[in-house]
């Protein structure tokens, strides 16, 4: 099973003074996640869930057309999972969760500049904007999960659905799965993740050292 996000986010930046220009910003966007499943023993159907990022990002030129970026965010992730197949899995399955994140993605960008407008010697001001491509680690942090649940074990038991919340390195001992439904304990659960991070985007300057930038991010 994969998990593959694909984020948006629109930053805006002001300069900070320091030997190199560094400059630090908000950055808020939304993403899209799915689930991709590669074991062919139980059929299931992922459909894409929206969700959300916020945080602060610095952006440092490293050289002229180099530049290495970090970001801080919070970030929710959704999953949706259904069950297809009666022979191979529930068809009244459908599991619906959503997943909080503390992450940090590094990216190294490679800018290509372009100037559009008249030049201020001209009597016109100049505009400029950069479009760049880059990738980078991503590490994140798990900090909490919740969700619906349905399933033909469920609905024999005159239960439509069932609201569930996680909690880490906590393992039921009650050997009923109904009672038991409405916490997921996970005894070690795998906080720390790491990524690879591919973004794209373009970086406007319209005026002194402000910058906004917008960009996509696969990982």
């Amino acid at each position: 099973m994969k998990h593959l996000s694909t984020s948006l986010l629109l930053g805006l930046f002001i300069s900070l003074s320091c030997s190199a220009q560094l400059l630090v910003g908000p950055v808020v966007g939304g993403s899209v996640s799915k689930v991709f499943f590669f074991d062919n023993q139980f059929r299931y159907e992922s459909s894409p869930t929206m969700g959300y990022d916020l945080g602060v990002m610095a952006s440092m030129r490293v050289h002229k057309n180099f530049v290495l970026n970090g970001q801080l965010l919070y970030s929710q992730r959704g999953r949706q999972v259904k069950g297809i197949d009666d022979l191979r899995s529930d068809s009244k399955f459908d599991l619906y969760s959503s997943m909080q994140y503390i992450e940090l993605p590094l990216f190294y960008v490679l800018e290509f500049k372009k100037n559009t407008g008249a030049y201020s010697g001209q009597g016109g001001q100049t505009k400029t904007y950069n479009w760049f491509i880059g990738g980078g680690p991503v590490v994140s942090y798990w900090l909490s999960n919740s969700g619906t649940i349905k399933s033909s074990y469920l609905l024999e038991n005159n239960i439509e659905s069932l609201d569930y919340t996680t909690v880490f390195g906590k393992t039921l001992e009650s050997s009923d799965p109904v009672a038991d439904s409405q916490i997921e304990g996970i005894t070690d659960p795998n906080r720390f993740q790491f990524g690879l991070n591919l973004t794209g985007g373009f970086a406007f300057q319209p005026v002194g050292a402000n910058k906004i930038v917008t960009s996509v991010h696969v990982y």
